[in-house]
């Protein structure tokens, strides 16, 4: 497993955060066309990761991965959550996303809910998020919701 240092990340980082994001989604094989598109829907601003909380994944002084949560009341939407793709499958997607888990308790949240590339899936069950639904994105997909409970249930 690659350790990382988990650091808020700056509006300076903008750039640099949406290229990973953009590297990722394309690691999944998705047509030229449709990751143009994509990529020019993504906003990853200055302001952006001023008014959330956005945390990037550092190794050796570089960033490597991140992610954002957006709250609504004691609901935690993990809006972004991507790894350099050179680097997924070495544990730093665990990494960030326990440190969201604990990020969004801190803040009160009583459920994390995300919307997720249908290729991770699999490691969001293996992260304990449950299959919730799915739901149509601004590019006419539909991809898959999962939700997570923070607190025990009774």
């Amino acid at each position: 497993m690659q350790k990382v240092e988990i650091i808020r990340a700056g509006p300076e980082d903008a750039a640099q955060l949406k290229t990973i994001a953009v590297a990722a989604k394309a690691y999944w094989g998705y047509p030229e066309d449709w990751m143009a598109r994509w990529a020019d829907a993504i906003r990853i601003t200055p302001e952006y990761i001023r008014e959330n909380e956005v945390y990037n994944a550092v190794k050796d002084t570089e960033i490597v991965g991140w992610y954002a949560l957006v709250y609504q009341d004691e609901l935690g939407i993990l809006d972004h959550m991507w790894v350099r793709p050179d680097l997924i499958r070495k544990g730093i997607g665990r990494q960030l996303f326990n440190h969201a888990v604990q990020a969004a308790k801190t803040h009160g949240a009583r459920q994390i809910e995300m919307e997720t590339d249908p290729n991770a899936v699999g490691f969001y069950q293996q992260m304990g998020l449950k299959l919730a639904g799915k739901r149509k994105t601004d590019l006419g997909r539909r991809i898959p919701v999962m939700v997570m409970n923070l607190v025990k249930q009774k």
